[in-house]
C-alpha cells in the first residue's frame, strides 16, 4: 500500500530497534516446542518452518495472514434455487449474430453467484449489484452425435435488489484495497444511490484514496496523502494524533 521509499523508512526504522524484516517467505508450518524437541503445550517456545530459512524457534508467534471470506458467503450462498424473473437484468442478446445459436432460455439455466476464482468473493458490477452465472443442466451440457452444441454459452446476468459490499464484494474491474475507507466511501455512495432511487444509472462507485498512515513506534509514523505526497517522522505522529480525535 505504500510506496517503495515510505517501506524503506519503516524497515530501516524497524532494524534500528533490532527488528529483521522478512519478506517473500513462504510459510510451511507451525508447531508447538523449539526444534529438534517434542512438545505438546508449546510452553518453552514454537518451531516455525518456512521454504528458505527450514526450522526456526520463536518464543512468541502472532499470526495474521490476511482476510479470510466469510464463512456465509463461502459455504452458505451458491446456488440460486430459482430464476428471479422479477428482480434481475436477463443477459443481453443483442450482440449475437443472425447464424449464431440461439442463447437457451434463462429459465432453463442452473444459476450460481459469480465469484472471483482467487478470493471467492461475490463478483458485482460498478453499482455494487450482484452477478450471477447461468450453465445448461448436467442432462443437456454434454452434445450428442459428436456434434459441437446447439446453443451458445449463457452471458450473466445482473441482481437488481442484491447488492454487495466491503471484503466479501469483488468489483469487475478488479478488487479495491481491503481498508475501512474504501467500505465506508461505498456504503455512503450506495445509501445515497438507494435514498434517491436512481442505483443503475449513471456513473458506477468510483473511490478516492484519502491517504494512508502508519504508526511505528518511538513517536515515529509514515503517512501517504491521495497525492501520493508523503510525510515520514515526528511531524506525522503528531498529525495523526490530530486527526483520531475526530
Amino acid at each position: 500500500m505504500f510506496d517503495k521509499r515510505l517501506a524503506d523508512y519503516a524497515t530501516n526504522h524497524f532494524k534500528r530497534d533490532g527488528i529483521a524484516i522478512k519478506t517473500s517467505h513462504h510459510i510451511r508450518g507451525l508447531r508447538p516446542g523449539l526444534p529438534g524437541t517434542e512438545e505438546a503445550d508449546g510452553s518453552s517456545g514454537f518451531t516455525l518452518t518456512t521454504e528458505e530459512d527450514g526450522e526456526v524457534g520463536v518464543g512468541m508467534c502472532v499470526w495474521s495472514t490476511g482476510l479470510m471470506m466469510n464463512p456465509f458467503i463461502q459455504k452458505a450462498l451458491n446456488d440460486v434455487h430459482s430464476y428471479p424473473s422479477a428482480s434481475i437484468t436477463p443477459p443481453s442478446s443483442s450482440s449475437s449474430s443472425s447464424s449464431s445459436p440461439p442463447s437457451p432460455p434463462p429459465e432453463s439455466l442452473n444459476w450460481q453467484l459469480a465469484r472471483d476464482p482467487k478470493s471467492g468473493g461475490l463478483l458485482v458490477d460498478s453499482h455494487f449489484r450482484v452477478q450471477l452465472n447461468g450453465s445448461s443442466p448436467a442432462s443437456s451440457s454434454a452434445p450428442t452425435n459428436g456434434s459441437s452444441s446447439s446453443t451458445t454459452p449463457p452471458k450473466p446476468a445482473t441482481m437488481q435488489n442484491v447488492f454487495a459490499l466491503g471484503d466479501v464484494a469483488v468489483p469487475h474491474s478488479g478488487p479495491l484495497p481491503a481498508t475501512a475507507q474504501v467500505a465506508n466511501q461505498s456504503a455512503l455512495w450506495l445509501a445515497r444511490r438507494l435514498n434517491a432511487g436512481d442505483v443503475g444509472r449513471g456513473g458506477g462507485f468510483s473511490y478516492k484514496n484519502l491517504g494512508i498512515m502508519t504508526y511505528l513506534g518511538n513517536w515515529k509514523a509514515i503517512m501517504q496523502t491521495g497525492g501520493n505526497s508523503e510525510v515520514t517522522g515526528l511531524i506525522n505522529w503528531a498529525f495523526g494524533r490530530d486527526i483520531s480525535r475526530f
